[in-house]
């Protein structure tokens, strides 16, 4: 329609996880918004496999939140794709359920991309504090995005805390089909030119718990992929990588450990937790080396059960 006015800001949530976590990652949305703004300044789009009690429990409580119900399970990126191909805002952030924002996330976004700058990523911050694996799950996911990063052009950020100019997007809308992370995404845009911005004042805490082996399970699953998307190296390279394998855990243990010592935060934690991260790290070893030998993907569902 001609008078329709399109939202500033489109933030899509990648929901595979439990309803808490979704709650509290829409919660912390709600308390930054304000009551003199238009409503229809921002549109929230969560997409996920979501049965019809919590999809009406969600409505009733966040009225202003569209729901995408997919009819079964779908990986992150093809729960992200979705959600964007139905987003209509200028911006466009991406969130997962399991993360929730800081209160003055919104703003964040908004004032970088009001400099010029097409594409945004913070920072992820750990919300739970209490159990070893939990840590061991943060550090193994998140270490390089843990603050403090640093302010500026980079060439990596967190699929689960960014945010896109639509203009940008068009460099990788044929990828979205492809049940492709983040990295591919960024990595088209680099090679367009197009800059990525990091700034550490753009949080989100992660905050969802695991069992250690539901982990490792995911670890493997991931290493697996990742390897099959890619097999366009040299068989030489395969057969190096393939001997080199009982090094590699250790080797990618050992560079978290550098940065948690370069950060000089969180030491005691990550001392307590580096057996588990070792132990996922040999997960997504056994995946990648499974990977290189069979060339076939395993299905993603996300985190969730």
């Amino acid at each position: 329609m001609e008078n329709e006015i399109w939202p500033v800001l489109s933030i899509i949530i990648a929901a595979h996880n439990g309803k808490t976590e979704l709650n509290s990652c829409l919660a912390a949305l709600k308390n930054q918004f304000f009551p003199d703004e238009p409503v229809n300044k921002y549109e929230i789009i969560v997409v996920g496999y979501l049965h019809d009690a919590r999809k009406k429990s969600i409505s009733k409580k966040y009225p202003e939140v569209k729901i995408l119900q997919v009819a079964t399970p779908l990986s992150v990126p093809a729960l992200r794709s979705i959600g964007i191909k139905a987003s209509k805002g200028d911006i466009i952030a991406l969130l997962e359920d399991h993360c929730f924002p800081a209160n003055d996330w919104i703003q964040t976004i908004l004032s970088n991309h009001q400099k010029g700058y097409q594409v945004v990523g913070g920072a992820v911050e750990n919300s739970l504090v209490e159990r070893s694996i939990d840590w061991a799950v943060y550090f193994f996911e998140y270490s390089a995005f843990m603050n403090p990063i640093s302010e500026g052009t980079t060439t990596s950020l967190p699929g689960n805390n960014v945010s896109y100019r639509r203009s940008a997007m068009k460099y990788f809308e044929d990828l979205l089909d492809q049940n492709l992370w983040e990295f591919f995404w960024h990595k088209r845009l680099m090679k367009n030119e197009v800059l990525l911005y990091s700034t550490p004042d753009m949080i989100v805490y992660h905050n969802r718990p695991f069992h250690i082996m539901r982990f490792w399970h995911l670890s493997f699953i991931h290493g697996c992929n990742h390897a099959v998307t890619g097999l366009s190296h040299s068989n030489l390279q395969k057969l190096l990588w393939v001997i080199s394998t009982v090094f590699i855990p250790a080797i990618l243990t050992f560079r978290i450990s550098s940065r948690i010592l370069r950060k000089q935060r969180y030491l005691k934690e990550f001392i307590k937790a580096s057996p588990i991260i070792l132990w996922f790290y040999i997960g997504w070893t056994a995946g990648e080396f499974m990977g290189t030998l069979t060339g076939r993907v395993i299905s993603e569902t996300g985190w969730g059960e």
